[in-house]
């Protein structure tokens, strides 16, 4: 189909000269717009069918509850000479053009969604006061309490290794790693944390185990360093213990203790 010549030019009118169109489906809220207007001016005009081609002149199809709007606030505050007139866009169409430019009005607007994120956004920007938005504290909280609702869940730290003491000792039946399903070694690691005969001799020698918790990509990149480090230093062996003790004598200026053979 072809469209409506929809050419129209810019004019203010007094309220009275115009009429609502004559089937209206919609129900808007008149108060809810009246806050606006009063609030934040007309920031745009209503649209007018002249009525040449249909009879009815100067009938609103886009902005029939915004004229019924400036109507309420005109009767509440007679005196206040921004309400004695209105903003309008006339334009001359014949009646299936009217009724059509009605019905998209209407639709478009009903089909529009939002974005909970950026709305949330917006009214927290000035939440100081909400007046002539539509929205009230209530519908604040309510987005608030969703975008609570939707944060996504943390993710499960992996099991992290645990060594159980009996009689001041390890238990070598217990000092093997439970850690993340095919979690990469670093190349020059020691692996004695889960070799059990490790295990055993750091028990004959009444070593203990420190256990630190740290989620996966922390404990990762703490292991790649500890090889790193043994690789760069050739005065300290590849165990992680050993590495510990070489880090902490130098970073306190202390020498280490001997370790028993």
């Amino acid at each position: 189909m072809t469209a409506p010549n929809t050419t129209g030019s810019p004019e203010t009118h007094p309220l009275n000269d115009l009429h609502t169109y004559h089937r209206n489906p919609r129900r808007g809220d008149t108060t809810a717009i009246a806050d606006s207007l009063a609030a934040n001016g007309q920031y745009r005009p209503i649209v007018v069918n002249k009525g040449t081609h249909t009879g009815r002149p100067m009938e609103v199809l886009a902005g029939n509850h915004t004229l019924a709007a400036a109507r309420l606030l005109a009767e509440n505050n007679p005196d206040d000479e921004r309400w004695h007139t209105i903003d309008c866009w006339v334009i001359d169409v014949d009646d299936e053009a009217a009724t059509r430019i009605v019905l998209a009005d209407n639709r478009t607007a009903d089909l529009g969604t939002y974005n909970d994120d950026t709305l949330l956004q917006l009214l927290e920007s000035i939440d100081h006061d909400l007046d002539g938005t539509g929205y009230n504290y209530d519908d604040l909280d309510d987005l608030r309490a969703l975008a609570e609702d939707t944060l996504p869940e943390p993710p499960t730290a992996p099991t992290l290794p645990v060594a159980t003491e009996i009689d001041g000792t390890i238990d070598p039946s217990k000092a093997a790693i439970d850690s993340a399903p095919n979690a990469p070694l670093a190349e020059g690691l020691s692996t004695s944390h889960s070799d059990a005969d490790k295990a055993a001799t750091y028990a004959e020698r009444g070593s203990r185990m420190l256990v630190l918790s740290y989620d996966y990509d922390t404990y990762t990149w703490v292991v790649e360093q500890l090889a790193a480090y043994a690789t760069n230093h050739d005065d300290c062996d590849d165990s992680n213990a050993a590495i510990v003790i070489h880090l902490l004598a130098a970073a306190n200026n202390t020498p280490a203790p001997t370790q028993e053979p």
